[in-house]
């Protein structure tokens, strides 16, 4: 039920997040007409400390019905005084509180429902109460009627005690809200205020450093951790060269003129040996990326040391390491893996942001990309394959060219790259990209990063059959999270799905659903930290030398990197910095494939994949039959 939230005046005074104010008088008005007030006067004797508290009341049993649509699972109701002076707007913003409630979100699921005067931050404003995102899942009506069937007595004779503002926000647990999969054995265990940790900056004419304050340990509560995603399990095969011989010093010495850098972590601190520059700024954000990850999870990574490399293409050649070199393999971290290479893949920088594109943080761009795809149903969705890229990063890309058919692909290539540049790709967002039933996927020089967007934005994704493949594309699976499409017949093939795919709509669309749901619920950054988390730790397994840092080496932390920087690339690592060590533990990794289970993974692919490429010809034979007969017709018609 939609309700408008009457402004009040609070005597000067702003509130942020308490239930009740002292003496004010809080209206809300209804749909029907009708003007609900309540009114509640604290006697001066109730905790005239600050930072006192008293609890209304701590159970309340609700009727069966008040608990349709959402349970309230241990209500505590709460009335506090004006918060402390930090917690306070300033005065301009009086005018703006608002009388209502709101929900808000924390990172371990849990909602905290706030009723009575409340400030901006909330989203309870008077015009922001009137959008989407401030509505709740709780009638508005209800809350009403179960806060006035509160037994008040009891709250007086509540003995009053020194707290912090923050222990005493009222908390709301409804089933089903956790963001994470993991779970607590204590059911009782309440959410408690994290401490974040923000970056700093020091005076520009001294020296940044890194701080002493942050935990470089911190303790995990009780909780069982949830398995890992099925593709965690190809960090055993991407690591299986490795596991007879060990990591020797001078495996690893050996590849140090191909790498970019060198990272070291020790004793719970990561520490950078740059060899030479990479491309844009690709090296950057896959050093924040790793620093943001020891921020995650401080002190958990066991000592390590690993070479990098930012190219495109993988370095390491399996044809370089047979007969007496197969025991001197060396290992080289990388943004992608190939058949024919040994290269470990790594997340790529993108998921931090990639600021010469104008490609803003995973978790930014997926919220963005979700929110863009739901504006426009499937059904509405231009019925055409769609394309956008630079077509001359590979032969493959500029083929895909000469089959756009304006009546049944659309395929966009940003013709002007330099233009495109210069103007910071501000025509180039990806969340302005899914207005087609149909996206396709290709590689460039090597694979790309834009497969997680194009799979993000729910269209039936047309995949054309990559060579290479990052951390999660191996999870993939045809006719489930995409359409295979053949290289060398992309043309026909790409007008074959597009075909199926307007005559078949409902399949179609759940192809697209599920490779959206794939990258936003299994390649969240949750995923993606703890992805880089057991590939670290179990690559660490393998080392048979002592951990050193070299000299010249340089600590690496959020404000050593972050600092000296302005404009997107300071935005996008504020965006996207971890700001409090995980109170979850990792995912737990699975055990490595069977034999057995990975030649019936890979032939499951090849059949789903065969039997595409059959119903394709079958579709071709009775065209080209029907074509057939309709000429032969023309011909008798006109000749005979």
């Amino acid at each position: 039920m939609e309700m408008t939230y009457q402004s009040l005046p609070l005597f000067g005074e702003s509130l942020d997040v308490v239930i009740l104010h002292c003496q004010s008088l809080a209206q809300i008005r209804q749909q029907d007409g009708t003007l609900l007030v309540f009114k509640i006067i604290l006697k001066t004797f109730w905790c005239r400390i600050s930072r006192s508290m008293l609890y209304m009341k701590e159970h309340h049993a609700f009727h069966k019905e008040q608990l349709s649509p959402s349970r309230l699972n241990k209500p505590l109701f709460l009335v506090g005084p004006m918060p402390p002076l930090e917690f306070q707007h300033c005065e301009s913003a009086a005018a703006t509180i608002t009388c209502g409630y709101s929900l808000c979100w924390n990172k371990s699921g849990l909602r905290d429902v706030i009723l009575g005067t409340t400030g901006r931050k909330q989203g309870t404003s008077a015009k922001g109460a009137r959008y989407p995102s401030t509505e709740s899942s709780l009638c508005k009506r209800r809350l009403l009627e179960i806060f006035f069937s509160l037994e008040h007595e009891g709250a007086a004779n509540e003995p009053c005690k020194e707290t912090t503002y923050q222990e005493y926000k009222p908390t709301f647990t409804f089933p089903g809200a956790s963001i994470s999969k993991t779970t607590t054995n204590d059911s009782s265990a309440q959410s408690s205020p994290k401490i974040e940790f923000p970056v700093e900056c020091a005076n520009a004419t001294v020296k940044q450093t890194c701080p002493l304050d942050y935990p470089l340990k911190h303790d995990t509560k009780n909780i069982q951790a949830e398995v890992c995603p099925e593709y965690f399990r190809w960090i055993h095969e991407d690591l299986q060269p490795w596991k007879a011989t060990g990591i020797t010093r001078e495996m690893l010495e050996s590849i140090k003129s191909t790498a970019h850098f060198r990272i070291v972590v020790h004793k719970g601190k990561v520490y950078l040996d740059k060899f030479r520059p990479a491309y844009q700024t690709r090296e950057e954000f896959t050093f924040w990326g790793i620093v943001q990850l020891l921020r995650l999870y401080p002190g958990t990574l066991p000592d390590l040391e690993l070479m990098f490399q930012c190219e495109d293409q993988p370095a390491i050649k399996k044809n370089d390491y047979k007969g007496s070199k197969a025991t001197t393999i060396p290992p080289l971290f990388h943004y992608c893996g190939h058949h024919t290479a040994f290269d470990i893949p790594f997340p790529d920088w993108s998921f931090w942001g990639w600021p010469e594109v104008n490609v803003k943080p995973w978790e930014s761009t997926l919220s963005a990309v979700k929110d863009k795809a739901e504006m426009i149903p499937w059904k509405d969705r231009e019925p055409y394959a769609y394309w956008k890229g630079n077509p001359t990063t590979s032969r493959s890309r500029g083929e895909l060219l000469k089959c756009n058919d304006s009546k049944k692909n659309r395929l966009e290539s940003s013709l002007d790259w330099g233009r495109e540049m210069a103007e910071g790709f501000k025509h180039s967002n990806l969340e302005d990209q899914c207005t087609h039933r149909y996206n396709i996927y290709i590689e460039g020089i090597a694979w790309s990063v834009s497969q997680k967007y194009v799979l993000a934005c729910d269209a039936m994704t047309l995949l054309v059959k990559p060579e290479y493949y990052d951390i999660f594309s191996r999870g993939l699976i045809p006719m489930d999270h995409y359409w295979p499409i053949r290289p060398h017949q992309k043309c026909r093939d790409i007008k074959f799905a597009v075909e199926w795919g307007n005559e078949h709509p409902t399949q179609a669309q759940s192809i697209g659903e599920n490779g959206s749901r794939f990258v936003a619920e299994s390649v969240k950054m949750k995923y993606v930290y703890d992805y880089m988390f057991h590939l670290l730790s179990e690559y660490s397994k393998l080392l048979k030398f002592k951990t050193k840092v070299p000299p010249g080496a340089v600590e690496l932390c959020s404000e050593v990197m972050a600092c000296p920087f302005g404009g997107s690339i300071r935005k996008f690592m504020d965006e996207s910095m971890v700001m409090s060590p995980s109170d979850a533990l990792p995912c737990s990794l699975p055990p490595p494939y069977e034999p057995l289970e990975l030649k019936a993974l890979h032939e499951r692919k090849e059949n789903v994949t065969r039997q595409v490429e059959m119903e394709e010809a079958q579709h071709w034979k009775d065209f080209e039959k029907r074509s057939s007969s309709w000429w032969s017709w023309i011909y008798h018609l006109c000749c005979s």
